[in-house]
Parts: C-alpha cells; structure tokens; sequence
C-alpha cells in the first residue's frame, strides 16, 4: 500500500510538472501567436503577383514568343545590297578574237564593278530586285581613246514569281503566322502558369488558415484541461473528488498536448509552404490568414461552366491553337509537292559614257532598253518522296491533334461535372457541421455545469470537449476543401484569373515586358521596373473581376505593308479560320449535352466543308 502511494506521489508530481511546462508553452504559443502579422487573402496574392519569380518566368515566356512573330514578320523588310567586284586580267586572243579586236594578240583589262539594289519579297512570293550597276572599264583597246576608260550604268527591275511550288500567301506568310499561332499558344501557357501558380498559392493560405485554427483549437483544448486538472485536484484537496477523476484530467490534459504540438508543426509547415510563393528571402517573418474561408450562395450552372472553359481554359484554347497550327503544316507541305515552276521576268537601261556623269545621262535617256520574260521549271526525274512523306506526315499530326481535341473535351466535361459536384457537396456539408458544431457547443456548456454540480466527472467533460474539437476541425477542413474545389473548378472553367480581375490582355502584357526590351542587356533597373509594373496592374485590377479578356487571336500583318500602303486582309477567307468560328453547333468537340451558344441561322451563313479545320487553298 505505501509502495502504491509512492507511485501515485511520483506520478503526480510527474503530472504537475507537465502541467507547468504546458502552461509556459501554451504562454509562449499564444504571445507568438499574438506576434504574427494578419495577412488577408488580397494583400497576399497581390506580394504573389509582383515578387513571385515564377509569374515572371511565364511572363517572360510569354514575351520571348512576341519577339519570335516580330522576327518573323521582318522576311518582308526591304533589303540593301552592296557588292563591289575588281578584275586584272590578262588573256591571249584566238584567231577570231584577234580579228575582232583590231588584230591585238593580247588583252589586256581593268575592270571596277560596282552594284547597290534593293530586293524585298512580296506577299505572294515573289522577289523583285530593283538595282543600279556602274561598271568602270579600262583596257588595251579604249586606252588610246578614252584615258580614263569607259563607264557603263545600268539600272534595272527583276522579279522572280513562283508559280506552282512557293507560290500563294498561304505559304509566303506560313511562318508569320506559325509563329502567330505559337504567340497565341505561348500566351495560354502563360495564362496556365498564372492560373496554376496562383491557384497553388490560395491553397496554400486557407491550408494556413487551417493549421492555424487547428493550432487555436488546440489551445483553448488544452487551456480547458488545464483548468478541469485545477479543479480535480482541488476536489481532491477538499475530499470531494477522487483520485480516478484527477487521472483521467491528467490523461486530457497530456492527450492535448501531444495535439497542440502537432498543430503547431502543421502551421509551420504551412506557414513554410506559403512564404516560398511570396519570393521573400526573410523566411523568419510570421504570418496569420485573416481572411475566413466563406461559403458562396450558389454555384454556376455546368452550361455556362462548359462554355467558360470551351473559350478560356488555357489547354483547350492551346489544343485548338496547335490543330491550327497543324492544319498550316498540311498546307505547306502540300504545297512542297508541287513541281518548281517559276515566271521570271526585267527591265532595264543602260548608258555608255566617258565618266560616270555622262553614262547616267545616256542611261537617263532611256534610248536603250532591256526586256526580259521567261519561265523556269523543276520536277524530280521520280517521285518526290521526301515531299510526299512530309505531307503524309503533316496530316497523321493534324489528324492526332484532332482527336486529342476530342479527348480533352470528353475528359473536361466529364472532370467539370465531378468538380460541380464536389463544389456543391462541401458547401451543403457546410451547413451540417455548423449544427454539429453548435450542438457540441452546447453539450459541453451542459456538461461543464454537471461537473460544477457534482452530477458528472472530469471523463464526461473531456469526452464533449473532445466531440467538439473535432467536428471544429472537421468544420473548418470542410471550408479548405470546398476553397480547395472551387479553385479546380474556376481552373477548369478558365474563370480563375477573370474572377480576381487578373486575366491580363496580349497589349498589357506586352506593355508589361516593354520595360525589358530597352538596350541590349536587360540591367537590374529595368528589372525593378518590371516588377513596379506588375504590382501597378494589380491595382488597376481589383476592381475588375469578372471581365476576361478575349483577344487569344494574334494579328499577322507584317511591316511589309508599312513599305507599300496596301491595307486589308491578309490571307483568304479559307486560311482564316478563327477559334470562335469553330463553334458552330450545340456540340462542341465530341460532348453530346452542352450547348455553347445559340443556335444560328444556317441558310444565311458560307457552306463550310467537313473537318474541325479546312485548309483547301490550292
């Protein structure tokens, strides 16, 4: 019995130390706690937006493909082309030749060769050269006449048009607007990259705010055990309690401590996790999520979610890009089958005179002109095999990417429904948990005054604690997830970034990134600027949620229009086939249900061919 009550003093005096290092840690948690900056969910995506590197990086991105279309577009830039040409020679003459040249045995000459032209190419392939040409010649037969030799100006007009192979816009302009759809293509991968960054970045705040409230349950848990221990142990002074009451507080109050600790290992941990998406080099700063995790009113119906996504999710968008980009490739190699066949064709005048002035003015008289016409062609002695394959492999990828377009919209659709589904799921739940919650709320108040009375014990009041804490963490963690659903659900519609009015359009992007272009090594100046930039749009876009840009179609027009004034379309009307035009009917992309837009008077619109992109130019 003595060696019983020994155990039983060492055990509680095991206990009450517990119970001092508990009350110290719960001090030291709850002043940290009291330390921590309150960060709302505004403030935090916004430090997201103008310091995260990996935004940057996308931008960046998204600008190096602009730059590529601009390169392309400069194959229309006219040209200057100078060459100089010096010949001595020295030469026998035939028979012939010696008769000729006024019975000289030799030849003796001193050529000065100077050529300067203009060359640029046209939409439609062909090249035109526009050049002068002075040539200074000094020989054993004008040195007796003319001392400082003769001069020889030409001027003239060539041009060069194919007529089969090369020939047409649609192939002239392929590369300006493969490189367009590639701008187009990068521009989503950027619009993905935001959505995903700052998708995970949200995540990562209402899994603080989590954390947080699991730490702030933990405490007021273990706060209450401590009390219900002071109590027991009172009543056990007093000889109304019992030593079995005061162990089963002692157990509650070490149970909490243990969960106390592990919530403040999650909070750090995603404490941790949401310092990395704000590019801070201070990782020991202490952040709190102010903002609560909300419930909306109602979802958005799956035909306006499907037909958010069909136009703005990025990998739609960029799989409809590539079937584009595809259908430029059977184009052109189908054109590459083709035999060369190609019109040439010039004009020009020349002048003779003793100095360079006089043949100018002989050249000007126009008394000597030359005409030239005439066609080329070139075909393989055999078939052209390399062409043929290419081409026939062009349209295997059209045809791949097609049914891959066919896929993704089966996969979303099917992935949008399970997201709604879920959406809604957790926001009904919401509701249940809180009347779960209140009903534990009030259990635990009753209990609380059963023990005061003496009509319960410490067992029962740590039981409703306990039922409480865990369906206030259930609660809340029903919260997260629905936040969690929801932002899948904004990802998947394409919503994301026009819902926190972040959905930026080509212009301001490229106004953004303008700030990198000046000079030839991007200084650190200009990436502060940058950056300054960026934060400004954030401001100017809070208060425009709601309004996505649609502008996913970037122009073509080269600047080879700026040299010659023409104006208008640039390409057919059956090689420019926009996203927008592709849907047609209530059925877009292999879904049976969806409608994605009203249905249109066909009788007044052009018959269009078979296929999810036509290319049929040649």
């Amino acid at each position: 019995m003595n060696t019983e009550n020994g155990n039983y003093r060492l055990s509680r005096c095991f206990w009450i130390v517990c119970a001092f290092g508990t009350l110290l840690a719960t001090d030291r948690g709850m002043s940290q706690t009291n330390r921590s900056e309150s960060l709302s969910l505004g403030q935090y995506l916004k430090q997201v937006w103008s310091a995260n590197e990996l935004l940057q990086v996308r931008a960046l991105e998204a600008a190096i493909t602009d730059e590529q279309l601009e390169a392309e577009r400069a194959i229309f830039d006219p040209a200057f082309v100078a060459q100089f040409d010096a010949v001595d020679r020295r030469r026998p003459n035939t028979t012939e030749q010696t008769a000729n040249l006024g019975f000289s045995a030799l030849f003796n000459e001193r050529n000065r060769t100077y050529q300067s032209a203009f060359e640029t190419l046209a939409p439609r392939g062909g090249r035109f050269r526009l050049g002068y040409t002075l040539s200074e010649l000094h020989n054993n037969l004008n040195s007796g006449t003319l001392a400082n030799g003769e001069f020889v100006s030409t001027f003239g007009l060539t041009m060069v048009q194919p007529l089969l192979r090369g020939a047409g816009k649609a192939v002239t302009m392929a590369g300006i607007r493969a490189a367009a759809i590639n701008s187009d293509i990068g521009f989503q991968d950027y619009r993905r990259g935001m959505m995903e960054v700052l998708g995970r970045a949200e995540i990562a705040y209402w899994d603080l705010y989590e954390a947080q409230e699991q730490h702030r349950f933990a405490l007021e848990s273990l706060r209450m055990a401590n009390e219900l221990l002071k109590d027991s142990q009172k009543r056990l002074e007093l000889g109304k309690g019992t030593e079995l009451s005061m162990m089963q507080a002692e157990a509650g109050r070490a149970l909490r401590e243990a969960t106390k600790l592990e919530a403040s290992r999650r909070r750090a941990t995603a404490l941790s996790r949401l310092l990395t998406f704000l590019g801070n080099a201070d990782r020991a700063r202490d952040y709190r999520a102010a903002d609560v995790p909300g419930y909306e009113g109602t979802e958005p119906g799956f035909g306006s979610l499907w037909e958010g996504a069909y136009q703005g999710n990025p990998d739609f968008v960029a799989l409809r890009k590539r079937a584009e980009l595809d259908g430029l490739r059977v184009v052109v190699a189908k054109n590459a089958k083709l035999p060369q066949l190609d019109l040439t064709g010039g004009y020009g005048f020349s002048g003779i005179g003793s100095s360079p002035g006089a043949s100018l003015d002989r050249a000007d008289d126009s008394d000597f002109p030359d005409w030239s016409v005439g066609l080329q062609f070139r075909m393989p002695i055999v078939e052209d095999r390399r062409a043929k394959h290419e081409h026939r492999a062009a349209e295997l990828r059209k045809k791949a990417t097609e049914l891959g377009i066919e896929n993704f919209g089966k996969e979303l659709e099917t992935t949008l429904r399970a997201s709604v589904h879920s959406v809604s799921t957790y926001r009904e739940n919401g509701a249940r948990y809180q009347k779960v919650v209140e009903f534990n709320e009030k259990l635990l108040d009753s209990q609380i005054k059963s023990a005061e009375a003496g009509q319960a014990d410490s067992r029962d009041v740590l039981e409703a604690e306990e039922d409480l804490f865990q369906v206030r963490v259930t609660g809340v963690g029903n919260a997260v997830r629905y936040r969690r659903a929801l932002l899948e659900l904004q990802m998947l519609s394409g919503v994301l970034l026009s819902d926190r009015g972040l959905d930026l359009t080509r212009e301001e992007l490229r106004k953004r990134t303008a700030a990198l272009k000046d000079g030839e090594n991007i200084q650190d100046a200009q990436y502060e600027e940058f950056l300054r930039r960026a934060q400004a749009e954030y401001e100017r876009r809070k208060d425009r949620v709601g309004k996505s840009p649609r502008d996913f179609d970037t122009p073509e027009a080269p600047s080879w229009f700026k040299w010659n004034g023409i104006r208008g379309p640039l390409l057919n009307d059956e090689y420019r086939e926009p996203v927008e035009e592709e849907k047609t009917d209530s059925k877009p992309l292999g879904t049976s249900t969806i409608k994605t837009e009203p249905a249109r008077n066909k009788s007044a619109e052009p018959k269009k061919q078979s296929g999810f992109f036509q290319w049929n130019g040649f």
